[in-house]
Parts: structure tokens; sequence; C-alpha cells
């Protein structure tokens, strides 16, 4: 009978050291990025904006690129500056969202 209730014990400790580890990767916050390319003068733009998990605004940047070749390469420049801007907030996790319209139109023009 004691060895019954040590196995419910661990059974139950097990459940709630799995709902704790489902609960930490939650994103602790969300960037989310759009970019802008003007093919005459190989310039891009990037705009970002972060969010925690509150929805409270932590973080606006903009950054202009120089030399860049297509919309592809702007949008993976954008990704690319969206990601460097998680790493400096240091949160545990982030989510790190694009533009669907946008990318459907890069893979339009891909086909």
């Amino acid at each position: 009978m004691a060895e019954n209730e040590g196995l419910r014990a661990m059974k139950i400790q097990k459940a709630m050291i799995r709902n704790c580890r489902a609960q930490e990767e939650l994103p602790k916050a969300a960037i989310q990025f759009d970019a802008a390319f003007d093919r005459r003068s190989s310039k891009s733009a990037t705009g970002m904006v972060g969010w925690n998990q509150n929805g409270d605004l932590l973080v606006l940047k903009t950054v202009v690129h120089n030399k860049v070749s297509s919309s592809f390469a702007a949008e993976a420049y954008a990704c690319l500056e969206s990601i460097k801007l998680g790493i400096s907030l240091r949160m545990p996790s982030i989510k790190i969202m694009g533009t669907p319209k946008q990318s459907s139109k890069n893979v339009k023009r891909i086909h």
C-alpha cells in the first residue's frame, strides 16, 4: 500500500514538472517586422516592433540597408535584424513574426 502511494506521488510530481516546463517555454516577448525595398536605389528599410506577453510595447527600431539586391534579400535582412534585436532584449524566449503578405509576394516573384 505504501509503495502505491509513493508511486502516485512520483507520478504527480512528474506531471507537475512537465506542466511547469511547458509554461516556461511560452514566448516572453514577440517581435514583428516588415521590410520595404527600393529597386532603383538598391536600399531597404526594416521596421521592427517588440511587445511583451502582456501586450506592452518594449521597443521600436528602424534600420536602413544599402546595396540590397532584391526584395528577398531585404526580407532576409529584416529577419536578421529582428533576431539581433531579440538577442539584445535578453529575454529567455522570443517569437519573431514577419509579414505573411510580404513573404507571399517574394515567393510569387521567384516562381
